[in-house]
């Protein structure tokens, strides 16, 4: 059985605090924590999950990359031309452009309810985030306890009718994802 380790990190660098900060000058949210509560949902899946979404994306990051296909951002993903590539590398860059709208999705629905339990109204800023994303829409239709177990099992087959995904899923779901070993303790008692 393959093990792959992998560590939780979450950066917001000074230069992407600024812009959002700016974005969020017209709204009675704090300018500099939003963000952070953004990135905040991201850390939440990763530590709700067995299989994390991330770890997935990137596992098609590296293959595309090892095929010649260096992918900075989600427009690179979609210059790609299905007539232009072979069928293996066109599934991996459709999975990598929905996994990576389910994972922003997933931390925007998070940043919506904390931020509401803090008492702001992110209404009219999460909305914003909701028109490029149709998966935010979908996770609101369920209650909140089956959003988070959507979240923990994201990686089920039975959320993806294609087969390359479901073939790529029955394989990264037999990993052994080592996620917290760097923490010092006992890798047999660390898993989730």
């Amino acid at each position: 059985m393959l093990k792959l380790s992998s560590r939780p990190i979450f950066l917001y660098w000074p230069k992407a605090i600024a812009h959002k900060s700016l974005e969020l000058k017209e709204l009675a949210l704090p300018l500099y924590f939003t963000p952070w509560v953004h990135e905040f949902g991201h850390f939440l899946c990763y530590f709700l999950q067995k299989y994390p979404i991330m770890v997935a994306m990137n596992i098609l990051v590296g293959s595309l990359a090892q095929s010649g296909h260096t992918l900075k951002n989600t427009e690179d993903l979609l210059r790609l031309s299905q007539q232009k590539v072979s069928p293996l590398i066109w599934e991996s860059a459709r999975s990598l452009v929905q996994w990576s709208a389910v994972n922003e999705a997933m931390a925007v629905w998070w940043e919506e309810h904390l931020l509401e339990a803090m008492g702001f109204n992110a209404a009219s800023y999460v909305a914003r985030k909701k028109e490029g994303n149709p998966y935010v829409s979908q996770l609101e239709l369920g209650s909140k306890a089956k959003v988070i177990e959507y979240m923990r099992n994201w990686y089920s087959p039975g959320y993806y009718p294609e087969p390359f995904t479901i073939n790529f899923l029955d394989s990264f779901s037999k990993m052994i994802i080592d996620k917290w070993s760097f923490l010092g303790e006992n890798k047999d008692t660390a898993h989730f």
